[in-house]
């Protein structure tokens, strides 16, 4: 009956490890520390890493002992793709052991996004998408040619065109934006990772050809402008009249 007691002891001493089910969120392509804490372990080393898409980074892999603290330091780029990726222990010592398994997940900026702040994202998209098609709307309905007669000849300036310029140029930057905030959705949802790359791309390319747009923007009006001036000069010389007599 001692025997059992003393044995019974011994098992309530050797405390089991600390079942976490996450370690937390951290930035991408960082050096992360995988740990574990035991505190009457001789040994705890971690059966295998793995990646978002459940393959192995690595396996039966050694950790450095401090104390009650058994940690390797998984190098940052181990940790390019994003999403929850799950490493496996196995500790104990010379009486008992345990396993399992703990998370840790991946994101741009370290950040994990909220409920509330997933629902306003997806909220601005849907609304900067809906924008981007009502700009292109206006963009094919909106005349972009004076009025002209038969023979080709301009008989009405029609500044409305001028208004169609204004909104080519504005879905420029709404596109931009719009391709921001898929991205944003596309870096923290695990499911539209896939995406982020070639979202990423595009957004990278349409903000550093913001400055050329502006410029073509600015030459398109200016060019107009300085037409028309010269429409409405031949207009008020030769008079609407003698351009319509000949039809």
């Amino acid at each position: 009956m001692k025997r059992v007691l003393i044995i019974f002891m011994i098992i309530l001493l050797c405390v089991p490890l600390l079942n976490a089910v996450s370690i937390g969120t951290f930035e991408k392509n960082k050096d992360i520390q995988l740990y574990q804490t035991c505190n009457n372990c001789t040994y705890c080393n971690f059966t295998f890493i793995k990646y978002p898409n459940s393959t192995t980074i690595l396996s039966n892999v050694e950790t450095t002992q401090d104390g009650t603290y058994f940690y390797y330091n998984l190098a940052g780029g181990n940790t390019s793709s994003l999403g929850d990726y799950e490493y496996c222990y196995d500790c104990g010592n010379a009486i008992e052991k345990a396993t399992g398994c703990i998370d840790f997940t991946i994101t741009p900026n370290g950040q994990e996004l909220t409920e509330g702040q997933a629902i306003i994202n997806v909220f601005l998209t849907l609304m900067f998408f809906g924008l981007v098609i009502l700009f292109f709307y206006f963009i094919v309905v909106i005349p972009k040619e004076n009025e002209k007669n038969s023979r080709g000849d301009d008989m009405r300036i029609v500044k409305m065109k001028y208004i169609r310029i204004f909104f080519i140029a504005i879905t420029y930057p709404l596109i931009i934006i719009l391709l921001n905030l898929m991205n944003g959705l596309a870096n923290n949802f695990s499911t539209l990772s896939m995406f982020s790359g070639t979202l990423g791309f595009l957004f990278e390319v349409l903000l550093k050809g913001a400055w050329i747009w502006t410029l073509i923007m600015i030459l398109w009006l200016l060019y107009k402008a300085i037409q028309d001036s010269n429409v409405s000069k031949n207009i008020n010389k030769i008079g609407r009249f003698k351009l319509n007599e000949q039809y």
